[in-house]
C-alpha cells in the first residue's frame, strides 16, 4: 500500500532506527579519526546536493510504480 496511505511516521521503531542510522553515518563521515577506519572523507555542499537529490526521487518513482502496477 502507498506511503502516504499508511502514514510515514506509524512505524516509531522504524524512525529511530533511521535516526540512529543518520546519526551513525553523519560521525562516520565527520569525525576525522573514523575516516582512517572507514577510509572515508568529508563532504560539501554538492556531495550533499547529489545525495539529496538522488533520494527525494526514490519515494515518488515508488509510489508512481505502485500506482501504475
Amino acid at each position: 500500500s502507498s506511503l502516504f496511505k499508511v502514514g510515514f511516521f506509524k512505524n516509531t521503531w522504524l524512525i529511530l532506527v533511521l535516526a540512529l542510522n543518520l546519526f551513525l553515518t553523519l560521525l562516520v563521515i565527520y569525525v576525522p579519526f573514523l575516516h582512517d577506519a572507514f577510509n572515508t572523507m568529508s563532504l560539501n555542499g554538492s556531495d550533499w546536493g547529489s545525495i539529496l537529490l538522488a533520494s527525494v526521487t526514490i519515494i515518488p518513482a515508488m509510489e508512481v510504480y505502485k500506482y501504475m502496477c
